[in-house]
Formats: C-alpha cells, structure tokens, sequence
C-alpha cells in the first residue's frame, strides 16, 4: 500500500512517537527521544512534523567520525567493507557527507536555536569538559540540572564503566590522530573542509 501527503506523515510521526516511548523504558521520564543519525539530513521535515520536539545535534570532527564509522560498520555490517571498497573511498564518503549535514544545519540553525528548539554541542566538549556540558543539555531539555543528578549521569557513563558495550571504543576526542595518515585525513578535509574551520577543526 503506498501512502503519500498527510497519510504518510502521520504514519511517520506515530512510529517516531513509538520508538521515543519505547526508548524511554520508563514509565515516569519526563522527555522521551529517538537517537538517530539520520534525522540531521532531514531536519526540516522532522522540526515541522514536531513543531514542539527539540533537537540536539552532537556535532565532531569529520576525521574521528570517520574512523570510529570504519571501525563500527565493520563490526556489524558483514558487506561493509565491498560497500566502502577502501579506507580511502570511505574517508572522502565521510567527507562529503559531513559536509552535506552540516550545510543543512546551517541553513537551519539560527531560526531553531532561536525559536529553543536546538542545542548544538561538539563531541570534544562531551569528552574534555562532561560536567559543564551536561548542566548545558540538561537546562536546554528542561530536566532537573542539580549538580547530585549531574555528577549521576557522568560517573554512570564514565568510558572505563561502557567498555564492556561493543558501541563504545575509545572515548577520546582526538584519537584519530594515532590511526590515520595525513593521506586519510587530507581526503576527509577535501570534502568537509569548507565547514570544519568554522567549527573549530582547522
């Protein structure tokens, strides 16, 4: 059965509401949300199909996005490597890509930051400064933001206490540095680098 217009974003928002409920597990949170890479690339059409979500964008550096990507597919995607054809194809695809979902934030940002409806924060200052970064999502989502449920929420999610979940490496901010050669990194740049000085990377 193919569905279009309204009948489609209704369906849309009903699985979106459902896989937020789901994620939630429990019955008293207060927000519930969907983690998902992709929604960044559809920005536009989310932030009107929930005129009352807020979004948060975790934005890093395309190098280290990269590598953690290469490292993570080939864990769970059996093809991955036929599909990436190699280390270096896939740092331009990376590249390019993040190049892409950065230009659609953008275009979007000032008008979503202003209206409350957008935190953006860098994947290094998760790493390097937790605690304040915390109290900063946490007053944006309108949750409690007391120093007792901050300190909770770093030391439960400490890296040495993740290791055990395959999802989780490293947990460095800058640990591309000792995987990749300047070759790798170079073609990362060549596709995001119009962006990446902007934030910080260049």
């Amino acid at each position: 059965v193919m569905m279009q217009g309204e009948q489609a974003d209704q369906l849309l928002i009903k699985t979106v509401e459902l896989a937020a409920l789901a994620g939630a597990k429990v019955k008293t949170a207060s927000w519930h949300g969907v983690n998902d890479n992709a929604v960044l690339g559809k920005l536009a059409g989310y932030s009107k199909l929930f005129p009352q979500a807020k979004f948060i964008c975790i934005v890093r550096d395309p190098r280290a996005a990269m590598i953690s990507a290469w490292h993570h597919n080939q864990r769970v995607e059996p093809d991955f490597l036929k599909r990436a054809q190699s280390l270096e194809n896939w740092a331009s695809l990376i590249g390019k890509d993040w190049q892409t979902n950065m230009t659609v934030l953008e275009t979007l940002k000032q008008t979503l930051i202003s209206e409350g409806r957008l935190h953006v924060v860098k994947y290094e200052e998760l790493v390097d400064r937790l605690i304040p970064t915390l109290g900063e999502l946490f007053d944006f989502v309108g949750v409690d933001s007391s120093e007792a449920t901050i300190d909770e929420v770093a030391r439960e999610n400490q890296i040495d206490r993740l290791k055990g979940n395959p999802f989780f490496r490293k947990g460095k901010s800058n640990g591309w540095k000792d995987e990749m050669s300047i070759e790798i990194s170079s073609r990362v740049q060549a596709g995001a680098n119009p962006l990446m000085a902007q934030y910080g990377y260049l």
